[in-house]
């Protein structure tokens, strides 16, 4: 009989044997598991880090080798009739160094060398690279069982991603990991399944080129909440914990279930609309009780800085950003970063139409983690000087002080370095980093606003008020005012209810900052 202790969060445990065993809380994805592996193929799923891909793995490898007594109580036990025995081979490429491609090789070896010892098997004489290995494995277990072969290999992709700043580093750990996946198409019928995990699929370095029978169920809507956590789910699962949550925040249940889903709810990753929590965050939230930008800590990568730095893009870009299915599964490109963030979890699928999806940011938390994390960085400002302005910003605009936003941005576009100015377009440089700063105020933020009369440089609005800035290139702040009269910009919101500041402001290119501003 398990024992029931769902009070225990399993906190970085992976070990589905183990959070069983000790009857911590466990989220039932069993039912999607069964109808998943009852075909024969080889599956490949994305998704970010620390969103269940290794727990997922650790279920498939439990249900795969017979261990019924684990799914007591479990909705796969309605399901499978059989619990045959089956040899799994679990490799988690995690674990091994991509530093050069000899280090990854001979990672490749120690995780295959490491199954041939659990199955008490030896490695053929003449198998004297990882590939040769990794095929005399499958080949003996199959002769020696008379059954198929389930193989789980998990992140794949992370003797690629390590290096992908590195491009001749990068071809170079490709040619060391292609003919091992070559592998297994080449004993396809000593196969059961199959199951690869990872970041992102890199299309175009070709790991896979050999495996065309591939099935990549990333986006495939029938397995959309396979990993995360559906509002039913957190709900269902954590009862007492979210109403001792809320007690502590001075909230009913409803209310904090409400706080949690704006803090780490909004992940979609299919077409399919239902959205899901990261479990990473809402486990750690729930057993300590407080809100924190855990998924965030654990890891935010400098290299999202880097590729943003040397693509087209802004920060301020990223949200509303659209992309074709095929590209959202690349994410290798030096030139477009948006599915890097994708793939890393800083973007979320928000609207799809056909095969063009729509990104934003999923919650609070990931946004608060590009705020502070990564934008202080790429803007090149002290983060603790920038935090405080930022909140001076915050105040500001909740008193309707604009001379006090202003003056905030004065004193942020004099902290940014000389040689991250676009000399070519500072016009653009100097619109979009008002929009960022905005933007981590937390002050809803849109550039170019259509209306009738023309574009508004930038609008933003609060509950009470809407504000309207139109910018001035070496032009005075009186012109910048007297175009948002002669455009007509304030007419939308003319029978809106709130008050609405018309600002005009003035900008010196050769000061590189705003040297003068009007309020109406």
């Amino acid at each position: 009989m398990i024992p029931r202790n769902p009070q225990i969060m399993p906190i970085g445990i992976q070990s589905f044997a183990t959070i069983r065993n000790q009857g911590m809380s466990y989220v039932d994805k069993t039912a999607l598991i069964y109808e998943l592996t009852q075909r024969p193929y080889a599956y490949f799923l994305s998704r970010p880090r620390r969103f269940g891909k290794s727990l997922l793995l650790d279920t498939m490898q439990a249900y795969f080798e017979g261990k019924k007594e684990l799914f007591e109580g479990l909705a796969i036990m309605d399901l499978e009739k059989d619990w045959t025995p089956r040899p799994v081979i679990r490799l988690d490429l995690s674990r091994i160094s991509a530093a050069t491609e000899t280090k990854l090789e001979e990672g490749l070896k120690v995780l295959v060398a490491n199954e041939f010892e659990r199955y008490g098997l030896t490695v053929r004489a003449d198998c004297v690279n990882s590939e040769l290995m990794f095929g005399n494995l499958i080949e003996q277990l199959y002769q020696t069982s008379g059954k198929g072969v389930v193989v789980l290999i998990d992140e794949y992709d992370k003797g690629l991603v390590d290096v992908l700043r590195d491009e001749a580093q990068l071809e170079r750990n490709t040619a060391v990991l292609r003919p091992f996946f070559t592998q297994i198409k080449a004993l396809g019928e000593c196969l059961r399944l199959t199951f690869i995990t990872g970041v992102a699929r890199f299309r175009h370095v070709t790991i896979f080129s050999g495996l065309n029978n591939l099935n990549d169920i990333s986006l495939d809507p029938r397995y959309a909440t396979i990993c995360g956590f559906t509002q039913e789910e957190l709900t269902d699962n954590f009862r007492p914990q979210i109403e001792a949550l809320g007690a502590k925040l001075g909230q009913s249940p409803e209310e904090a279930i409400e706080t949690l889903r704006q803090q780490y709810d909004g992940y979609r990753f299919t077409e399919a609309t239902e959205l899901v929590y990261n479990p990473f965050s809402i486990v750690n939230c729930l057993d300590k009780l407080k809100l924190s930008n855990f998924w965030a800590m654990s890891g935010t990568s400098k290299i999202l800085v880097d590729f943003l730095k040397n693509s087209h893009y802004n920060l301020a870009d990223l949200d509303g950003s659209k992309i074709s299915g095929d590209r959202l599964a690349d994410i290798y490109n030096s030139r477009n970063p948006v599915p890097l963030f994708y793939q890393t979890g800083y973007l979320t699928i928000c609207d799809v139409r056909g095969d063009r999806y729509t990104l934003t940011y999923p919650n609070a938390e990931v946004k608060q983690a590009l705020l502070e994390y990564l934008a202080p960085e790429y803007i090149g400002i002290d983060d603790v000087d920038m935090s405080n302005k930022l909140y001076d910003i915050k105040d500001a605009f909740a008193d309707a002080d604009v001379d006090a936003i202003m003056r905030s941005l004065q004193s942020l576009l004099g902290s940014i370095p000389y040689h991250l100015w676009d000399n070519e377009d500072k016009e653009k440089t100097y619109h979009r980093l008002i929009h960022v700063f905005f933007m981590m105020a937390g002050i809803s933020t849109q550039s170019e606003r259509a209306v009738s009369g023309g574009r508004i440089d930038m609008l933003c609005q609060t509950p009470k008020r809407v504000y309207i800035f139109e910018f001035k290139l070496d032009g005075t702040a009186e012109e910048a005012l007297a175009q948002i009269d002669e455009k007509g910009y304030p007419l939308p919101w003319r029978a809106d209810g709130r008050e609405v500041y018309k600002i005009g402001v003035g900008f010196s290119s050769s000061k590189r900052n705003i040297t003068s501003w009007i309020i109406a």
